[in-house]
């Protein structure tokens, strides 16, 4: 009996090509318009236009390539796939954010079809079309798909790597795991902490591959390798040309890995100096403090050594501090809280029926225990879902060695999905048969999950009033101040305690008139930040102009 359920998960056959193909045409369509109708419902707010901190960077950055910069002049510091993806689509159709966001749905829709295709050959042909249908629906993946941002890349490649290694698991050759290496070698080009996993991934094909022969799991792996090196490659001989060092994908390294794991370090991204957290100040600040203690010029090479070495010594002399880091970054990690980076998914949501709703009923506090699921029903197939395993241990051990954002986590997304897909699928032959008992013993593990998942943030609120903060901050500074008023007032609902969103606010105010009203925030931040001298100073001017005024 329990192998007849293990079979109905398992079984690489289908309803036909056609079938197949009709489902995955369902699920690209589900994906598709999901994502546009909430594009088009966000095309009428203020945040449509807003480009805020790696989203103005990567579109300051895309100008220069489309107006012929291609190459730059330094090692590259942030991931460039992203900026150069579109850097292509503003040369073909000029800046043009709404043409960006169909493109990414476009590629998110696909990122569904991939998913499903990955689902079918690590499971069934219906398990992968759940997960492809569970992507489509799950509101981190609509928001990020849309999002001026280069998570919708490492989404798909991520799912492209699953369904070519899911393909080439079942039929190996060298030529399928060249292709599959080539597009875990895109996704570094995106998120640099997949590099990890092309030495987990390439352990295991050896692994696993060992009883066709030491020569032929040698061939596999080394076709894997030079795939991903095919893609990578072209950056690192870039950077060594216009920089004189070599660096395989970027500088920044150093200084990430020091801000996730230092002494002040809680887990979530805290700038190297307080207050400059801009993109534009990430990399000047980490090349002066460590030039600065060094007492020399750097290169960018050096600059990431330096930092390395400082949170090494971190983590070495203070191993018990580190370990509880550790656990903290492991809970920030598998939480159900969205954390928010610039922008926040929550801040979306207020503006977007489709998000919100979704939102309401689907998130990552569902996922992980779904995917759990999935897995204590398949785990008879644990070696050929060995690489799910592995890839997943690689997102999560990569993504804790540094600090945590929802959009860090988010490559794990499509490996969650195939598992609560087969789950999803599993459930139904267990129900048909009455089989209580194994559903039962899978069930457990999964609320106990769901349980630790869903534990709340007591921080949670204050993070989101940061994005609502961020958002009014550079309404406020493109000089739409009426605009900007709601997103310092929702900040404050928030955080009530929240200094500058009371200046902030403020300030708005005053320079629409409002001076009673500006008077009011601004005595708020005072009391509540009396530290702060331009507070305190903007306060006394606005009540000497007050008092002028009535005289």
């Amino acid at each position: 009996m329990e192998d007849a359920a293990n079979q109905g998960i398992t079984a690489k056959g289908g309803g036909g090509r056609r079938g197949w193909m009709a489902l995955l045409a369902a699920v690209f369509a589900t994906a598709f318009l999901v994502r546009l109708f909430y594009c088009l419902e966000i095309s009428r707010t203020p945040l449509f236009s807003l480009l805020m901190n790696d989203a103005a960077s990567y579109d300051a950055w895309a100008r220069e390539i489309a107006s012929g910069a291609w190459l730059g002049d330094d090692a590259f510091y942030q991931a460039p796939l992203y900026p150069y993806f579109l850097g292509v689509l503003y040369k073909l159709f000029g800046p043009n954010l709404f043409v960006v966001r169909m493109v990414q749905i476009v590629l998110g829709a696909f990122t569904c079809v991939l998913t499903a295709q990955a689902g079918k050959w690590f499971f069934s042909p219906i398990a992968g079309a759940v997960a492809g249908f569970l992507m489509a629906l799950y509101p981190p993946a609509v928001y990020f798909d849309v999002l001026i941002q280069k998570t919708v890349l490492a989404l798909f490649f991520t799912a492209l790597f699953l369904a070519l290694a899911g393909r080439a698991i079942g039929d190996p050759s060298e030529s399928r795991w060249l292709a599959a290496g080539s597009a875990l070698g895109a996704l570094c080009l995106v998120r640099e902490n997949a590099l990890l996993l092309v030495f987990l991934a390439g352990l295991w094909i050896l692994l696993h591959f060992r009883g066709r022969g030491i020569k032929k799991s040698i061939a596999l792996v080394a076709a894997f390798v030079l795939g991903v090196m095919l893609i990578l490659a072209p950056a690192a001989i870039r950077n060594a040309a216009v920089g004189g060092e070599f660096v395989l994908t970027t500088s920044q390294f150093g200084p990430n890995f020091y801000i996730g794991n230092n002494p002040e370090a809680n887990g979530m991204y805290m700038p190297l100096v307080e207050g400059r957290g801009m993109t534009e100040f990430e990399r000047e600040d980490a090349t002066r403090l460590a030039q600065e203690a060094e007492g020399r010029e750097l290169t960018p090479a050096q600059v990431s050594r330096y930092w390395t070495s400082r949170a090494l010594d971190f983590i070495l002399s203070s191993p018990g501090h580190w370990a509880a880091l550790m656990l903290q970054k492991s809970w920030l990690f598998w939480n159900a809280t969205e954390l928010p980076d610039t922008e926040c998914q929550y801040t979306y949501e207020k503006h977007s029926r489709i998000l919100g709703g979704l939102a309401e009923n689907f998130h990552f506090g569902i996922l992980p225990p779904l995917a759990v699921f999935g897995l204590c029903v398949g785990i008879r197939d644990r070696k050929s879902l060995g690489l799910l395993y592995v890839s997943a241990a690689g997102f999560f051990a990569s993504t804790i060695l540094f600090y945590v954002f929802a959009r860090y986590r988010a490559p794990i997304l499509p490996i969650l999905a195939l598992f609560a897909g087969a789950g999803l699928a599993g459930a139904a032959p267990m129900l048909m048969a009455w089989r209580i008992k194994p559903l039962a013993l899978c069930l457990a593990p999964a609320l106990v999950i769901a349980l630790l998942v869903n534990q709340p943030l007591p921080f949670k609120h204050q993070m989101t009033a940061r994005a609502f903060y961020n958002a009014g901050t550079a309404l406020y500074n493109q000089g739409r101040e009426n605009v900007s008023i709601p997103y310092f007032r929702e900040a404050i609902r928030l955080d009530p305690e929240f200094a500058f969103a009371h200046y902030n606010l403020g300030l708005a105010l005053e320079r629409l008139g409002r001076n009673g009203e500006a008077l009011i925030h601004y005595t708020q931040a005072v009391r509540l930040n009396p530290d702060a001298d331009r507070h305190r100073i903007r306060l006394d001017m606005l009540r000497k102009k007050m008092n002028g005024a009535d005289e």
